[in-house]
């Protein structure tokens, strides 16, 4: 902890908000025993709106956007039900073929 708290940074290697922001997740909780004016640094236990922001400067989103296409866009699943209480989700767009298969091979 002394090595990642207490070691003095090169000012160039420093990418930072331009304030320090006590409840963030990245602020680290320090005892008032080894603080200057004995206060402790109680730090962030969530990550709030500035590390977000933050995140989003650091590791911005690609200026394209990928597309969703049929080959990669997950099925929309629709749940069954038997009289006799089973329940299974399938694609919707199953076909009836591949449904009794599925159910002749779980013992449906």
């Amino acid at each position: 902890m002394i090595q990642q708290v207490l070691t003095p940074l090169e000012e160039s290697s420093l990418m930072g908000t331009p304030f320090a922001d006590p409840n963030s997740i990245m602020c680290y909780q320090i005892p008032g025993e080894i603080t200057k004016d004995g206060e402790p640094i109680l730090g962030g236990v969530d990550i709030d709106h500035l590390d977000f922001d933050f995140a989003a400067k650091i590791y911005p989103k690609p200026a394209t956007a990928l597309r969703t296409t049929a080959s990669t866009a997950q099925p929309t699943m629709v749940d069954l039900e038997s009289p006799t209480g089973w329940r299974i989700r399938v694609p919707q767009r199953m076909d009836g073929d591949s449904l009794r298969a599925l159910l002749n091979a779980i013992g449906a």
